[in-house]
């Protein structure tokens, strides 16, 4: 008899830890599955933005072409066309640009003498 309680007592001390791991899984899950519809919201509202931009930067572009030829200026036609290539390339290299602005930037900071009182 003394080895049947033994064996109810150890089994429901499992029930209960396995009760609690799975009110911790089942809380982790509603956590992930929040995490994940919040993620989604912001990729979509940054593809609204790129299309924004996207419409930005193509009428930038279309009203350079009609204003280059609509109006008369000193530029020459190989100059028209050097700034009309570069705004075709702009978005392909923009970002390495960038990466290339920062990267200067922390060379910069890292040549600057640091602040010995400052706990970093």
């Amino acid at each position: 008899m003394n080895n049947i309680y033994e064996y109810y007592e150890g089994y429901f001390k499992e029930n209960i830890e396995l009760g609690n791991e799975l009110k911790i899984k089942k809380s982790d899950i509603v956590t992930n599955d929040r995490k994940t519809y919040y993620e989604d919201q912001g990729i979509e509202s940054l593809k609204q933005y790129y299309v924004v931009i996207f419409i930005f930067y193509a009428i930038v572009v279309v009203s350079y072409i009609i204003c280059c030829f609509a109006i008369p200026n000193d530029l020459s036609i190989g100059k028209k066309i050097a700034i009309f290539v570069l705004f075709i390339i702009y978005p392909f290299i923009s970002s390495w640009l960038l990466k290339q602005i920062i990267h200067l930037y922390h060379k910069i900071v890292d040549l600057l003498p640091n602040n010995a009182y400052k706990n970093i």
